[in-house]
Order: C-alpha cells, then structure tokens, then sequence
C-alpha cells in the first residue's frame, strides 16, 4: 500500500515539476501580449488625435482605461509621455 502512494506521489510531482513551468511562461506570454495590444490601443487613438489635438469623450475614456491596465501590467514608460500629451488635448463630445 506505501509503494502504491509513494508512486502516487512520486507521480503528482512529476507532473507538477513539469507543467508549473509551462503555465509560468505562459503566463508571461500572455502578459506580454497583453502589454503589446494595449500599447497599440494607446498608439491608434494618439494617431488619430494628434494632427488635431481634439479627443472625443469615448476616445479618452478608452485610452486612460488601457494607460491603466497597461500600467498595472508592468508595462514600461514609453507611453507616459503620450498620455500627457493627449491630457492637453481638447476634448470634444
């Protein structure tokens, strides 16, 4: 009966040792991609607005929410310099 929970156990670790760094990387993958699609949603609306400088409501309401979960995903600060400036954009309805 021990031999067959020692295999049991033995088993289950094995497993683990194997899939734990799989869902690691993953994890990160899908992090990074994330980051990725964000800071392009970022980049799209600053495009779109800076020839003018007038954002719409719906358009800055968007880009603050991807400023914010890009942000809380670690990403880098590439993009603080373009939330500022869409800050002094006109916002129009």
């Amino acid at each position: 009966m021990e031999t067959i929970i020692s295999c049991i156990i033995t088993g289950v670790f094995s497993v683990l040792v194997v899939v734990i760094p799989i869902l690691i990387n993953n994890k990160r993958v899908i992090n990074e991609s994330l980051k990725c699609s964000l800071r392009n949603d970022i980049l799209s609306i600053y495009e779109s607005c800076k020839k003018d400088k007038r954002i719409s409501m719906y358009q800055l309401q968007a880009i603050e929410y991807s400023y914010e979960q890009y942000k809380a995903l670690k990403g880098n600060s590439f993009v603080d310099d373009i939330m500022n400036i869409v800050k002094m954009y006109e916002v129009i309805d």
